[in-house]
C-alpha cells in the first residue's frame, strides 16, 4: 500500500540542504522517509502575492540554460540536481558562478528495490531548457535549490521565445499564460530597479 505524506516544498528544502551539508546522514533521511512513505507529493508553498516579495524571497535569479538533466535520486523524497549554464544574472547576493547546480524535487527512483515517488506540481526540467530560475542558495558550494518549487520556475519556449508563467505565478503578471522573453526580463529588471 502506497501512502501520501505531503510536505511543504521550504521543508523539504531545508531538510535536503541538512541532508547535503552532512547535519543530517543520507541514510537517516532515506529511513525517515522511507519507513512512513513510498510516494510523497509535496505541497506546493503559496508563492509570493507580488514579484517584488518573489524577488526578496530568494538570493540568486538567473537566465540560464540546462547542460545537464540531473538523474533522479533519494535521500527521503526524489531529487534531480541539474546542471544550468548561467546566460544572465539577474540578482545575486554573492558573485554567482558561470555554471550552478540547480536541485529540484520530483520523478521517480528505485532505492534498495523500492520505487520511491515525489509529485512536482510543473515541468521537471531537461537538457537544453532555456530558463528564468528563482534560487536560494543551499550549503554546498554552487548549488541552489527553488523555495516555491513551480511557482518560480520559468520555461522560455525557444521556438516563440515567450516565457510560460506557471498557474501559481500568474497573478504575478495579471494572469497571463505566456509574456515574450524580452517583456519578461524587462518586468524583473524593473523589480531590480525599483528597489
Amino acid at each position: 500500500m502506497l501512502i501520501a505524506k505531503s510536505l511543504p516544498v521550504l521543508s523539504v528544502v531545508a531538510f535536503l540542504a541538512s541532508a547535503e551539508s552532512g547535519t543530517i546522514p543520507a541514510p537517516l533521511v532515506l529511513s525517515l522517509f522511507a519507513a512512513q512513505a513510498t510516494r510523497i507529493a509535496v505541497d506546493p508553498v503559496l508563492p509570493p502575492a507580488t514579484l517584488r516579495e518573489l524577488w526578496d524571497s530568494v538570493t540568486l535569479v538567473i537566465h540560464g540554460i540546462v547542460e545537464v538533466q540531473g538523474a533522479p535520486q533519494a535521500t527521503g523524497v526524489v531529487t534531480r540536481r541539474h546542471t544550468v549554464r548561467v546566460v544572465e544574472v539577474l540578482k545575486a547576493d554573492t558573485p554567482a558562478p558561470p555554471v550552478v547546480g540547480v536541485i529540484q524535487l520530483g520523478g521517480n527512483a528505485v532505492v534498495q528495490g523500492q520505487e520511491i515517488s515525489t509529485e512536482y506540481q510543473g515541468p521537471l526540467l531537461e537538457a537544453k531548457d532555456e530558463v528564468i530560475l528563482f534560487l536560494i542558495r543551499t550549503s554546498s558550494e554552487g548549488v541552489y535549490a527553488m523555495p516555491h518549487g513551480a511557482a518560480a520556475l520559468f520555461v522560455v519556449d525557444r521556438n516563440l521565445r515567450t516565457v510560460r508563467i506557471p498557474a501559481g505565478s500568474r497573478q504575478l503578471f495579471l494572469d497571463r499564460q505566456a509574456l515574450p522573453l524580452a517583456e519578461f526580463l524587462g518586468t524583473v529588471r524593473k523589480v531590480k530597479r525599483d528597489k
